[in-house]
């Protein structure tokens, strides 16, 4: 953060206008780079709206809240990376001093949907489909599963899932989904259904990555 120079109590009634006119113009020039700072500036198509936000650096939080300095800055981005055919959502992030996100607001799907949180991407969905005895695999793609949905930027973490029954009560039979391992990257995975029954109608899956 710049140190911007003003004079304060300028112009003085008892001045020449000739002594004042130079602080006068530093105060001006001041008061425009200052504006300019996390706002639109003077002169331009939304002028005085924030681009972003920094907040200093805090000696202590503020009491009763303990823990170290923090720095927070807030921004908003109209966030679509690596996606087709989505239409872009504006959304409200933070980022701390050591660089973690966090995404403020946002629009996700009931059971589908991604979001920020701490640096970390949460993704989740649903796989809606009849599955007979035995085995039955498919692939999980992250990106374009739904509006905006986007792939992990680095690396997911690890997926887990859950089955969905379709009887009232839990079918006699239990039901496993296993992960390929050598597939589990930041863009998919490959799943293998496994049951004796026909009473399940597909799974639950959460992936965790960055």
């Amino acid at each position: 953060m710049a140190n911007f120079t003003y004079s304060r109590d300028i112009p003085d009634a008892n001045n020449n206008p000739s002594v004042d006119q130079p602080p006068m113009k530093v105060n001006t020039n001041s008061l425009d780079d200052l504006i300019g700072v996390d706002h639109i500036n003077f002169n331009e198509n939304d002028g005085g709206y924030h681009t972003i936000i920094h907040q200093k650096a805090q000696v202590a939080d503020p009491a009763p809240i303990p823990g170290p300095p923090q720095v927070g800055q807030v921004y908003v981005k109209s966030y679509t990376p690596d996606t087709t055919g989505a239409v872009a959502d504006t959304q409200l992030y933070s980022q701390t001093a050591l660089g973690g996100v966090s995404q403020l607001t946002g629009n996700n799907a009931q059971n589908d949907g991604w979001v920020w949180s701490g640096g970390l991407l949460y993704q989740w969905g649903r796989v809606s489909q009849a599955f007979g005895s035995g085995i039955t695999t498919g692939t999980v793609t992250y990106k374009d599963r739904v509006a905006l949905a986007i792939p992990f930027p680095n690396n997911c973490f690890m997926v887990t899932t859950t089955p969905i029954f379709l009887t009232a009560t839990p079918p006699n039979a239990t039901a496993s989904i296993s992960i390929d391992s050598a597939t589990l990257t930041r863009l998919k995975f490959d799943w293998q259904f496994f049951s004796n029954s026909s009473n399940y109608k597909g799974f639950f899956w959460f992936a965790i990555g960055n």
